[in-house]
């Protein structure tokens, strides 16, 4: 859905996005050869695939002691391993009660997992570059309040 949104940029589309990442859609950063809508559409694809393919592996939160990524136990919602299409969904993500949550944290560690390079769990990291900022725009394309962890993390704009 979010990435649909950016094909054809409603003005609704268009405010959703300068609320979630500052800029247009159509904005070019100095240097750039590509509108940054494009290239967030192209990481929501690229997530949506990935997830669709089922090349990810779950598990179920294991402590570092267990072999997981985690030094301190449980107490996260997902991890990811750098360079594995890995996911580690934690005692907060199940502990969770609302879907929206949850969809906010599959959605992140699949943009996390597929972009990692580019796409940081950083809220002082560059709008195109916060994975808090995807899951806002996920959230308002659909016309949807975003989950209040996703808003925390994501600088506020418009």
């Amino acid at each position: 859905m979010a990435a649909g949104a950016l094909e054809n940029p409603t003005d609704d589309a268009v405010a959703a996005f300068q609320q979630a990442f500052g800029p247009a859609p159509n904005f070019v950063f100095k240097g750039g050869k590509e509108a940054i809508g494009r290239i967030v559409r192209r990481r929501f694809e690229g997530a949506f695939k990935l997830l669709e393919s089922g090349a990810v592996l779950y598990s179920c939160g294991l402590p570092a002691k267990a072999g997981g990524p985690e030094k301190n136990g449980l107490d996260y919602g997902f991890k990811v391993r750098s360079g594995e299409y890995w996911i580690a969904l934690g005692l907060n993500f199940w502990l969770e009660l609302f879907s929206d949550d949850r969809f906010a944290m599959i959605l992140m560690a699949a943009l996390r997992v597929g972009y990692g390079r580019w796409v940081t769990e950083s809220s002082l990291s560059a709008n195109t570059a916060n994975v808090f900022c995807y899951a806002k725009f996920a959230f308002l394309a659909q016309r949807a309040a975003p989950p209040p962890f996703v808003e925390e993390k994501c600088p506020k704009f418009v």
